[in-house]
């Protein structure tokens, strides 16, 4: 009997020892390892591994994408990943071999980051499968401190630390391909005169090492004629600048709590399927002409579009959500087409001399939809059409209009949200409420009396 008891304790401890090995944690988690090898190097210690739960979709976000995968990026979590404000569930660091072993108390998916001073960084996104080694190669750092590059520079899968400011200049180049970091250091600049170019499936992502709020590192275009812009992903206390410049942005991520995360100057061309969230100012067009905002989710800016002195600004098909103001226009030419505007303190402001349409979107859940107001001496010269519009369960004023206008703001073939013309007078402001003043009116008839179908993002 004695012995009986022995060889069953034996073989629990047997099995024991299998089971830990086996990489199967408490509870359904995972023990998982690897190992880091620092290339040029003898020495592979000193590399710490997190893993960070890969988050629910932003709700408000994925149901967007859901109802219209044409607009903005998919804001799975990848995209949207910032290690350097993310919480990680569990680390480990790297003995002088590399080897490295954590316990992951839930079986879900992670994403991993690798990172040590010097090496900077590396992710590894959406990791759901334990079962083998995961086994990393990492190279130094590419410090870049100041001063100008004239040659050609192809980065692959690179950190680049970014120590000074640095001007690429116009016989110069910047090829990516793969994922790249690069990572500011305060406020120092990164401008580029000469060409840039993103190979296919390749990415930018663009961090400040500071956290200070009121710097701001710049990653400025210019003089480029045949901009090709693509899977840029710009994190807090970074500012994407272009300037003197044609082409496209596409299928990027743009955020700046500190200020604007893109500013577009002396720019033409197209904007289109990026998100621009969570930033003081999305992005900022001056003394701009033939540019398009095509596609876009702006999401829980202060101010999603600033347009200041610009002609020809086309804000068509995108979605505006969660912020203060949607779009402000100041001495602006444009048109505002198919966009739905949701749950802001102000949808739109016109000023000065400004000529602009608001053609069929959706105006829901807000405020105060559209207000023009005269910030100068210019007189009386801003023109206003607003045509073929929901407007949905506003707060306070649907159009709200004191000096500046040239005539009547044309106001027709609108949906009102109204029973009759009493209810629809109540959701305006203009020379009706300031008896011999110059406020001019705003014409509403005729006035549709349902909600239209074909307006809004399509």
């Amino acid at each position: 009997m004695r012995g009986t008891c022995i060889s069953f304790i034996l073989m629990l401890f047997f099995l024991a020892l299998s089971c830990s090995d086996d990489g199967t944690g408490p509870e359904g988690g995972s023990l998982v390892s690897g190992t880091v090898t620092i290339n040029g190097s003898t020495d592979h210690s000193g590399v710490t591994v997190s893993f960070f739960p890969v988050n629910e979709q932003d709700s408000i976000l994925s149901n967007y994408y859901s109802k219209h995968p044409q607009v903005g990026v998919d804001p799975e979590s990848a995209v949207l990943f910032d290690h350097t404000i993310a919480q990680a569930a569990v680390s480990a660091t790297t003995d002088s071999d590399g080897n490295w072993k954590v316990e992951l108390s839930q079986n879900q998916p992670y994403h991993i980051v690798f990172q040590k001073d010097g090496l900077g960084w590396r992710y590894f996104l959406n990791q759901q499968d334990f079962s083998s080694k995961i086994n990393v190669s990492m190279s130094p750092a590419v410090r870049i401190t100041s001063g100008t590059i004239s040659d050609a520079r192809v980065f692959s899968g690179d950190f680049i630390s970014l120590e000074g400011n640095v001007l690429v200049e116009s016989g110069g180049s910047l090829t990516f391909d793969g994922i790249n970091y690069l990572s500011f250091n305060g406020n120092n600049q990164l401008i580029v005169q000469g060409t840039i170019t993103m190979n296919n499936g390749a990415e930018l992502r663009i961090f400040n090492a500071s956290t200070v709020s009121n710097v701001s590192g710049k990653f400025s275009i210019e003089n480029n004629n045949a901009l090709n812009l693509n899977n840029i992903f710009s994190f807090d206390n970074t500012e994407v600048r272009i300037s003197n410049s044609e082409g496209t942005i596409a299928n990027s991520v743009f955020k700046n709590a500190n200020g604007a995360s893109l500013r577009l100057r002396a720019f033409s061309g197209i904007l289109r399927n990026s998100l621009l969230f969570d930033s003081q100012r999305g992005t900022v067009i001056d003394q701009s002409s033939g540019v398009t905002l095509r596609a876009c989710v702006f999401y829980s800016n202060e101010s999603d579009v600033e347009a200041i002195t610009a002609g020809s600004i086309n804000v068509v098909g995108n979605i505006f959500r969660n912020s203060d103001v949607n779009v402000d226009f100041i001495s602006v030419g444009g048109l505002i087409k198919n966009n739905e505007f949701n749950n802001a303190t102000l949808n739109i402001s016109i000023a000065d001399i400004s000529s602009v349409r608001v053609l069929s979107n959706n105006f829901l859940n807000s405020q105060k939809n559209i207000e023009n107001f005269q910030i100068s001496h210019q007189g009386n010269d801003t023109e206003i059409i607003a045509h073929t519009n929901n407007f949905l369960n506003t707060d306070q004023f649907v159009i709200d209009i004191t000096l500046g206008i040239k005539d009547s703001l044309l106001a027709s073939q609108n949906y009102w949200n109204a029973a009759n013309i009493f209810e629809i007078e109540n959701l305006i402001q203009d020379g009706r409420d300031f008896p011999g003043s110059n406020i001019k009116l705003v014409s509403y008839v005729p006035f549709e009396t349902s909600r239209i179908d074909t307006v809004g993002v399509q």
